[in-house]
């Protein structure tokens, strides 16, 4: 890996101080390195690239943040360019940014390496169909909420899978979640936690 995506939640504490250290560390491994705009804000880099160009010009990204940081970088990446995420929880929860501050030097030197495994994860495409227009949504990681809106209203749901018929609800919404997302809205709605595989 000689390219690499760096994401970071802008305001997040000690980014600066992390930032300062991990670009010289790259730097000297000879990897090139391209901070979207937010994070190069943070400390005042002058070269940025737009979020949206970073998976063609990464071969891992780095993220830099808590599980949000982590789930918008997802994303920006499609069933064609399969791009390893490593995340920094930098956050509170890190059900998904597992590797600390303190662990990142070391784990990135492995990853630089070779040593390293990936973890192929279900991801949910999605659209909406909108008075005969259809939108397409992005990949998702985690989940996908259906609710009426601001005000909770009971809806009638039919629900298909691969158009077989399932079941009909009437609830005031509906989560549709991949075992990642299972730790997320789904468990605080009561539903399992799946494992992530």
């Amino acid at each position: 890996m000689k390219r690499v995506g760096l994401i970071a939640k802008p305001h997040a504490e000690g980014l600066r101080e992390l930032l300062q250290q991990l670009l010289p560390w790259l730097e000297q491994r000879q990897i090139e390195v391209f901070l979207d705009h937010d994070t190069a804000a943070a400390i005042e880099h002058e070269v940025h690239y737009p979020r949206a160009a970073l998976p063609e010009l990464a071969d891992l990204f780095i993220v830099l943040g808590g599980d949000g940081t982590l789930l918008s970088v997802t994303r920006l990446l499609d069933y064609n360019r399969k791009v390893p995420i490593l995340g920094v929880n930098m956050g509170s929860l890190g059900f998904l940014t597992e590797t600390t501050t303190q662990e990142l030097f070391s784990h990135l030197e492995k990853i630089l390496q070779g040593n390293y495994e990936t973890q192929d994860r279900m991801r949910l495409r999605t659209c909406v169909n909108r008075q005969g227009d259809r939108l397409v949504q992005p990949l998702v990681l985690n989940d996908v909420v259906i609710n009426k809106g601001a005000l909770a209203r009971i809806l009638s749901l039919e629900i298909y899978v691969d158009d077989l018929y399932v079941t009909t609800y009437r609830a005031d919404g509906l989560i549709v979640s991949t075992p990642t997302g299972s730790t997320a809205y789904s468990m605080a709605a009561g539903g399992p936690i799946l494992h992530p595989t």
